[in-house]
């Protein structure tokens, strides 16, 4: 017989990562905890009854007498009637918007206009079943949502007990992740907006009809949307904020409410239960938690409540602490993936300091440091660079204007911190800031002083992470440099990277021209996840065909995450210099080394030594989002200007020997030129391709001219191991650039016209 003793045995005799390998694992100790998760979700109800439902209610000194009688003397149909009446009158616990009224109304329309009319636009489009803004594969529905219906295939998920759903083997039905960002249900809240606004009770009509069939078809513990517990957070998330929009509604009525209420308890209850308590965490257990928290703060009065708020409670601090960086960056290392943790972190810390339960000054410094590291990679335009797995989700989601636009968490973070940095780049409260904080955060938003000096480049150690800048307005060069972490964060995962040490994104005057092609989908085809997460399909090198890092032997594992070595860097006002290498290629004795040199509104130097012996072939990648950009090649130099005005880039390779150049547009067979803007999107592409054929050690490089206009002429005087020397001309200035022993010399020199 099996018993945990059996089994905490086993770990400390094989140790947890031989254990998940073995054949004991998987046949005996995996059965034996899922035969435990059905006996405790199966003496459940799927749906709850009002008696039970009863039964969780704590009784507090606050509530009314009336609501104290009916509980004591177990007259259950009224006491929730009166517990709801209860619920949507208190002042306490606070919410983020504690009042619905007519002045934030005036002010929401007044100072939210853009933003109201995509409200409405996207409220319409929920009214009419289509949700294909939401997740690109979704069909229009015509009477009836398939809440558990694949995208792709047509086919229906079994509404069977949520651990016998087979979702990662290759007999899967299909992505459950497209399905999943449907059910979230966060476009409730659009609903809800569109409702305050304009009162209209069409929006309520809709929201009741959508609440009532999510209820029916997905019965608690069975079908694919009960099969995560993050999933049942994120929906708990939407849940709550949708239940205060709507509560003054006629058409929900008490009887909806309290059924809305049972869902929601089960929610809770179900996410506890399922708390991603691993040796190793990621995102998945903080937005659990997060959520769990929210539940217990707005919802005192059921005696689980408590326990649940300092269970919670308790591992959010020590998550925040454990899997972010003290320098701000998430462990996991996505720069999505920071910022869907970032969503849960800042809207539990804004209910806890509503509701006075203060976390520690080490926690609080912790989140201000991620979103400093935010408002370095936000690029001006709002965007973000896609470094590593980019599934386009958000732990909440309270606007539709721009989802691109991720500035948002700048402009919480200067009220929250009295940040003037974070202004500078914000530049204005957006809306969803304005959700969670109010009238009283747009006025301390309003009253925070900008400042005319801002930091503008920095690396993030121990990550490998650098931005490069020569400004944050729109027309300014943006540049995220990947160079690879130079220590991993201990029992955090490193599921979410990608093969892409030493690359980088180019943003500049509003346009990214240099991409990473971001990542698609998760779960289809697997030849399509393993593509976008290859060293071919980002701005790095590839060695004899292969990846840095094994990106192929699963969807998500990674067995042995390389680290690199970080020789030198510079930022100074007119440069930016780094010099990283990894040892991805070590077991072939190969080390990569990349120098980045970025002389600011100007050009680019990369320089790529290849250390090692015998012959191989190096390609050099460039990915190109061709879709706003023409490309051309002359003399072998390769111009990318916009199609819509003039600005442009150029690349030209540079060495003892030139490269063959390959421009790559889409392909299916093989896989290749490809990029997604949005997770279940993809759009065709272009990869520039410097290849080498030829024996190592290598040196070879590429100048990229920022302004093409300008007549660059550049020069290469020196180029060997110990040194490189280079000489930029233009009719208006003279620049000398010497790099040798880790240090780099840049001299310039204006020319004076006679």
């Amino acid at each position: 017989m099996i018993t945990n003793k059996n089994i905490i045995n086993r770990i400390k005799h094989d140790g947890f990562s031989s254990l998940v390998k073995s054949f004991y694992f998987n046949r005996i100790i995996k059965p034996y905890f899922k035969k435990l998760n059905r006996k405790k979700f199966s003496s459940r109800d799927k749906f709850l009854s009002n008696e039970i439902f009863f039964e969780q209610i704590k009784v507090s000194n606050k509530f009314p007498s009336k609501l104290i009688d009916s509980i004591k003397s177990a007259n259950k149909k009224n006491a929730l009637e009166l517990l709801v009446d209860y619920i949507d009158n208190r002042k306490e616990p606070s919410f983020f918007i504690t009042s619905l009224d007519d002045n934030l109304k005036t002010f929401y329309k007044d100072n939210y206009k853009d933003e109201l009319s995509q409200t409405i636009s996207k409220a319409k489009y929920i009214l009419e079943n289509r949700f294909d803004w939401i997740t690109p594969s979704c069909p229009k529905f015509e009477d009836t949502i398939h809440w558990r219906k694949d995208f792709n295939s047509g086919k229906q998920w079994a509404l069977t007990f949520f651990l016998d759903l087979d979702i990662f083997s290759a007999k899967r039905l299909g992505d459950a992740r497209q399905l999943w960002e449907l059910n979230r249900l966060q476009f409730l809240v659009t609903l809800g907006k569109a409702y305050f606004a304009t009162g209209d009770e069409i929006y309520s009509k809709k929201y009741v009809d959508i609440i009532n069939d999510w209820i029916k078809d997905n019965p608690c513990g069975y079908g694919i949307n009960w099969h995560n517990s993050q999933e049942s957070a994120i929906r708990l998330n939407s849940l709550i904020w949708s239940y205060y929009f709507f509560k003054s509604s006629k058409y929900f009525t008490t009887e909806n409410k309290i059924e809305l209420l049972k869902s929601i308890y089960q929610h809770a209850e179900f996410t506890y239960y399922k708390l991603s308590r691993n040796a190793v965490t990621h995102n998945h257990l903080i937005s659990e938690i997060c959520g769990l928290a929210m539940f217990s703060l707005m919802f005192p009065e059921f005696k689980m409540s408590k326990k649940w708020l300092r269970i919670s409670k308790k591992i959010f601090e020590r998550e925040v602490l454990k899997q972010i960086w003290e320098s701000g960056p998430s462990g996991e290392l996505s720069t999505n993936y920071h910022l869907f943790v970032l969503d849960s972190l800042i809207q539990t810390y804004i209910l806890f300091q509503k509701n006075k339960q203060p976390v520690s000054s080490e926690v609080s410094d912790r989140i201000e440091k991620m979103i400093e590291y935010a408002s370095f990679f936000i690029r001006p335009d709002g965007t973000i660079p896609k470094i590593g797995d980019n599934d386009s989700g958000r732990a909440f989601k309270l606007s539709e204007y721009d989802e691109n636009d991720r500035r948002y968490y700048l402009s919480v973070g200067t009220v929250l911190f009295n940040q003037p940095n974070f202004k500078t780049v914000t530049k204005k409260f957006n809306e969803e800031a304005f959700w969670l904080m109010g009238l009283d955060g747009f006025n301390k938003f309003s009253s925070v002083a900008d400042t005319s000096t801002i930091e503008l480049s920095k690396y993030f150690e121990p990550t490998g992470f650098a931005i490069f800048r020569d400004g944050v307005e729109k027309d300014s060069t943006h540049i995220c440099f990947r160079g690879g972490p130079t220590k991993l964060r201990k029992s955090v995962s490193k599921s979410h990277n990608h093969a892409d040490f030493l690359s980088f994104e180019l943003y500049k005057n509003g346009y990214t021209y240099l991409i990473d092609p971001g990542t698609y989908l998760y779960g289809l085809d697997d030849s399509w996840r393993f593509y976008f997460r290859k060293s071919c399909a980002h701005n790095t090198i590839s060695i004899d065909d292969t990846d840095m890092v094994n990106v192929t032997a699963s969807r998500f594992g990674i067995s042995n995450l390389p680290t690199s070595t970080l020789s030198s860097l510079k930022t100074k006002a007119e440069f930016d210099y780094i010099e990283m290498s990894h040892n991805g290629y070590i077991s072939n004795g190969i080390v990569h080394k990349r120098k980045f040199l970025f002389v600011k509104q100007k050009y680019l130097i990369i320089v790529d030594f290849i250390e090692g012996t015998g012959k191989h072939k190096i390609i050099q990648h460039f990915n190109i989002d061709n879709r706003k950009l023409n490309v051309e090649s002359k003399n072998r130099k390769i111009s990318l200007s916009l199609k819509n005005n003039s600005d442009s880039i150029s690349i030209c390779a540079f060495g003892d020997s030139m490269p063959i150049i390959d421009l790559i547009n889409a392909n299916l067979e093989p896989i290749d030129g490809w990029a997604s803007d949005k997770y279940g999107e993809k759009h065709e592409s272009a990869i520039l391709r410097f290849k080498y054929d030829e024996s190592i050690p290598l040196l070879r490089g590429v100048f990229i001219d920022l302004s093409p206009s300008s007549n660059y002429k550049f020069k290469v005087e020196n180029l060997n191991k110990d040194i490189q020397k280079f000489k930029v001309e233009s009719a208006n200035f003279s620049d000398s650039i010497k790099i040798k022993d880790l240090t780099v010399n840049y001299t310039s020199t204006k020319k004076t016209n006679n």
